[in-house]
Parts: structure tokens; sequence; C-alpha cells
């Protein structure tokens, strides 16, 4: 809350005395307050707090027709945001343990000085601008959520399709981020910007990187605006832009003469914007469960444009006439292997590369056919260590040229050699940073969780928040570093804590609760037991230093 703006607050007591002492004893205007109304019960005030909305309330327990505790919870129900300040006397604990329970936010002991209400009203003061604080930083990060929205979902969708989560995962992401996909039929489409030039893979003036590279960047906004016209009524369920920089859409339903649409739009695009396009159309599968493959397949047929040129829509996955197989792609090899180098998964990799020679082997390519596919493949592994954060001075010697270096490996043998080499120093690097990340947040959550274990309102979430970690890794790294999960590990810190209070006669079970972090004794009393076989009391008066 700014300065200038006085916080409200409401004053409820039965005894005109009382409340008018207090409304006329304060400094309130020097407190940063307004009293926005004094009330002798809890019905009118209930009346006023909800067509005023204050920010706190100070009240008596003990009132006829709505008492205070009553008043606590329905205020609680209604404005969640109100603090409530009880007064209560000598007996009426029991009144203070329900309080407690309804989360009162403070309680005041009768008679009380206008010091010590002061001191209480500067502290609420304090909190109260926390709180404003608070929402306002929510609200802000709610704009900056919904501004980036459409990254967001750009991202969970190219997660969807390219495998690195679970599909139940990646769905579930997409429908937080307000994209439903339907069950039932689907096929994905796949519209790529051509090179200025695409490459002859026969022709031996073009340079390495001219031969396997793919287009990548920015696309042209105005080829998607064109591409959701010409599908408009088709069944677009997402449509969005790849990593590669591709157009990617998900169409359901029939296919409502899409090849013919598409071949429009591939024939109108140079005319519009200046350069033609490849559109690649993957199969149609019957179920939601086969959309990666339907990627896949649109993503293989699309890599025929390297052998058979751009500008056109490829629907089958068919070798060019006249060739040695060349136009096939090798069943997906290279996106697996990228996929496990991803996941840090060593073994699932190199077998990955296994297959991707063993392939290329088997197919009884052209040699320079056989280069151009792995330089391609190659390119990919060091695009996805690059996004990995891998420096390349890491993995490669300074001024290595690592196409060059590929293409001068005199055997396949060797190809398969070098190539396997440079995987691992990759793999390595990767492992290394992820243990010790892993240990550092580890280490860093145990002395956060020292610190803090007092506070009762301490979260999982909370945690990984401070540590700018997700829950699902951190859950999974926590138990494997310490041997017990996040619940366990507070639990413990929290009745150790206790046990050392219970000895040294500090209190008993429903006072030391709170200061270990329980809100509420029960359950203190409760979790206690079931950690050390006995009550809190039992414990006390069996290892305390007076027993």
């Amino acid at each position: 809350m700014e300065a200038h703006e006085p916080r409200t607050i409401m004053i409820v007591d039965d005894e005109a005395v009382v409340r008018e002492g207090i409304r006329d004893r304060i400094d309130w205007t020097g407190l940063g307050f307004r009293v926005a109304g004094v009330y002798e019960d809890g019905r009118a005030a209930l009346e006023a707090i909800r067509s005023r909305a204050p920010d706190a309330i100070l009240t008596d327990i003990r009132m006829p027709f709505v008492d205070g505790i009553e008043l606590t919870r329905l205020v609680a129900e209604e404005f969640p945001t109100t603090r409530v300040l009880l007064l209560t006397g000598h007996d009426e604990f029991e009144y203070a343990q329900e309080a407690v329970r309804l989360q009162a936010w403070d309680f005041l002991l009768k008679p009380i000085s206008s010091r010590e209400l002061t001191d209480v009203l500067r502290r609420l003061a304090s909190d109260l601008d926390t709180e404003y604080r608070r929402r306002r930083e929510e609200e802000q990060l709610r704009r900056q959520w919904e501004a980036s929205l459409p990254l967001l979902r750009e991202r969970a969708l190219n997660d969807l399709v390219g495998g690195q989560t679970s599909l139940d995962e990646a769905l579930q992401r997409l429908e937080d981020l307000g994209i439903v996909l339907e069950p039932g039929r689907v096929r994905v489409v796949l519209v790529s910007p051509d090179p200025h030039e695409v490459p002859d893979p026969d022709s031996a003036a073009e340079t390495a990187e001219d031969r396997f590279a793919i287009p990548a960047g920015l696309r042209d906004l105005a080829i998607a605006n064109h591409v959701s016209e010409a599908l408009a009524g088709a069944g677009i369920a997402a449509q969005w832009i790849t990593s590669e920089g591709d157009i990617a859409v998900i169409l359901t339903g029939a296919d409502r003469d899409v090849s013919e649409r598409l071949d429009t739009l591939r024939r109108r695009i140079p005319d519009t914007e200046g350069g033609s396009v490849t559109i690649a159309i993957g199969p149609a599968y019957g179920r939601l469960g086969e959309l990666r493959r339907s990627y896949q397949g649109a993503r293989r047929r699309l890599m025929q444009r390297f052998l058979t040129g751009g500008n056109r829509v490829i629907v089958s996955e068919d070798a060019p006439a006249g060739g040695e197989a060349r136009g096939q792609d090798r069943g997906g090899g290279p996106s697996e292997l990228v996929v496990r180098l991803r996941i840090v998964d060593r073994e699932g990799t190199l077998q990955a590369l296994d297959e991707m020679i063993e392939q290329c082997r088997t197919r009884r390519h052209a040699v320079k056919q056989c280069v151009l596919d792995l330089q391609r493949d190659l390119a990919r592994v060091l695009d996805a260590a690059e996004a990995l954060d891998v420096a390349f001075e890491t993995i490669l010697a300074d001024g290595t040229n690592p196409f060059e270096e590929l293409a001068r490996q005199p055997s396949l043998d060797a190809i398969h050699r070098w190539f396997r080499a440079l995987v691992v120093r990759i793999l390595d690097a990767l492992e290394e940073r992820v243990q010790t990340q892993a240990e550092l947040k580890i280490r860093a959550a145990e002395e956060y969780l020292r610190k803090h274990f007092r506070d009762s309102s301490l979260s999982l979430t909370a945690v990984c928040a401070d540590l700018s970690v997700s829950v699902s890794y951190f859950s999974q790294r926590f138990k494997t570093i310490t041997g017990k999960t996040f619940v366990e590990y507070l639990t413990e810190l929290r009745i150790e804590q206790a046990k050392e209070l219970l000895r040294t006669g500090a209190g008993r079970g429903y006072e030391i609760a709170p200061q270990v972090g329980f809100r509420d004794p029960h359950y203190f009393s409760s979790t206690f037991k079931k950690v050390c076989g006995m009550t809190p009391t039992q414990y006390r008066n069996r290892y305390g230093e007076q027993a």
C-alpha cells in the first residue's frame, strides 16, 4: 500500500468505554491508518465490512449476536486478505485455540496499553504493506504471463511433437496454456520457406555448409497468415513455429481437400512473398497419441527437399526416381539421437548413434550421400549441444571445423569412431554439469530449510521458487541425494527441534508446536507420536531435564 493511502481498520467491542478508548487514544494518522467504523457487536460490523472491505479489524472475542470467533470465520471466508486482531481475556484460551485454527492475525490480552497496541499496529502496517507489494508483484507477473503466452505455447507445442516430455504431460501443459487437443484423427503439416537456392547434392561447386544447411531463423509472419487462410475450415487445432523455424499445423478431422489447398498456397507464395516454400504433409492417424509419429513423418518428408528440390508439396516418403534410394531419410535416427542427448541418456544416445551409422551402412547409399546425411546429423548434434550451453571449446579443438574433420575420415568405421568420441565429450560435459548443479541446489535447499523450518507456511513450491528449480526436478534430486522426501526431511527437522525444546522444559506441546512450524497443536502431537512413538508429554516426562 502506498504511503499516501491510509490503511482502513474497524473496531468492534460491546463495551463502549473500550472501543471508544481505543479509537480516541491511538494516533491512527501517525501510524498510517484510518478508522473506518466503530461497532458494538459483530452483526453490525459484518454489514459494514461487506460494504467497505477494510484492511484490518480489531475485535473483542465475547460479544452478543455475532462474537469475535464467528466474525473471524466469516471474514476469513469472504475477505481472506483482511487481517483480524482479537482482544482476549485470561479465561478465553479455548476461544483463542479456535482463532488459531481460523488464522487470526494476532491476539491482544486485555487490558492492553496504548503503547502495546501502537507496537502491534506498527507491525500490522508493515505486514499490510508487504501484502500489498506481493499482490502488486502478482499482478505484474500476471501481465508478464499474458505477454509471454504465445511463446510459451510455441515451446509447449515443440515439446509435444519433439518428445521431450511424455504425451500426457505435454497435453496437460498445453491445456494449462489454453490449447485443448481433442482425441481423434490427427495429422501434421510443415510449411518451410526455401533457402534462396535449394542445394543440389550432386553439385561439386557447393560448400559443405551449403549442402546440408537446414533453413532456420525467424519465419515470415506473412507466410504464417497465408497458411491460416489456406487451411481455414480444414480443422486447424494448433499452428506455431517449430524449433527448426518451420510453420507447423495440427489438423483434425477429415482431410477436406488439404492437398489441393496446400498446393494452391505453394503456388501463391512466390507471387506474394518473393520466395518459395516446401510443404510436407505427415501421415494421418486415428489417435491423438500418434501425433508425434505424424510430425516425424512430416519432418522426414520435408528432408527430401535437399535431394529433390524445393517449391513442392510432399505427401509420400518415396525416393526420387533414378537414384540409389538417396531421398529416403533414415527413419528418424537423428531425431532420436538428439532427443537422447538432450536428456543426457548416455546409453540411449550412443545406441542411437550406432543405429544411425548402421542404417547408413546397410542402405548402401553413395559415399557422397552418406557423408551429406552424416554432416546433417552432425549439425543437429552441435545445435543441440549449443542449446544445452555446452561450450564448443570443451568438445572441439581450437580452429577445428568439425564438418571438414568428418569429411576427411577415410572410412565409415573411422567416421563412427570420430563421431562417437565427439558425442562422448558432449555427454561428459553435460553429466558433470547436471551432477554439480543438482548437488549445489540440494545443499542450498537444506540450508534454506534449516533457516526457515519454523515458518508454518513453508512449502515445497516456496523452496523451489526460491531456488529457481522445477518441483518435479527438485523432488527427484532431493530424494536421490538426501535419501528422504522433502516432507520427511522437513518433518525430521521440526521434530528434532521440538524434542530439544521438550527436554529443556521450554513449554508444553501446544506451546512448542508453533515454534517449530506446526499451526495445529493436535497435528503436531499426532506427528510427534508417529515419529517418536510417544506423545510430546510422555517424551517430556521421560527425557526432560527436570524429570
